[in-house]
């Protein structure tokens, strides 16, 4: 004893399933090419003169601690946006203590960082970051579309089961 609701309901169901798979499967696939953007983006902050000298890091951590944290941040924001992959390799790679800094000081290092040595991949980066939740919203609107459809379903089982009492009930009397 169905309704067209239900029909409806399980005709839609598999439809829109589908169409959630498909864009889960785009967020995904985004989400993938994002990784590998910040890791091309990661790699060219690598200093190789740098990371084979352990005197001139260790020189560079010292005179960052010697002018204090607000200097310090500045000086390694400062080289970041200027490209000094010298002191920008020595920042990301030192512990934060050693140079008088925060650690929230070299996320704000590496955000510039790359921003300045890769700008056109900074750019795409923050562009599939706004596609991801662009279909983040779709993806959210599907399942609302598919609780709506549930509920028809719902609806159309309670309809049918007030009509089976009231069967028993007449059948009763």
């Amino acid at each position: 004893m169905g309704t067209k609701y239900a029909e409806l309901a399980d005709a839609a169901d598999p439809l829109l399933a589908k169409e959630q798979e498909k864009i889960d499967a785009a967020i995904r696939s985004v989400a993938s090419h994002q990784e590998k953007m910040v890791k091309a983006m990661d790699e060219a902050l690598v200093c190789n003169k740098t990371a084979t000298d352990a005197p001139l890091r260790s020189d560079m951590r010292a005179h960052l601690r010697v002018l204090g944290h607000h200097k310090a941040s500045y000086e390694a924001i400062k080289a970041a946006t200027n490209k000094d992959k010298t002191l920008v390799y020595v920042v990301l790679t030192s512990p934060p203590a050693l140079m008088g800094l925060k650690p929230d000081d070299i996320e704000t290092v590496r955000s510039e960082a790359r921003k300045s040595l890769n700008p056109e991949l900074f750019k795409a980066h923050a562009e599939a970051g706004k596609v991801i939740e662009r279909m983040i919203v779709a993806s959210k609107a599907i399942g609302k579309k598919r609780e709506k459809v549930a509920s028809y379903r719902i609806a159309d089982q309670q309809a049918a089961n007030d009509a089976l009492k009231a069967l028993r009930s007449t059948a009763r009397a």
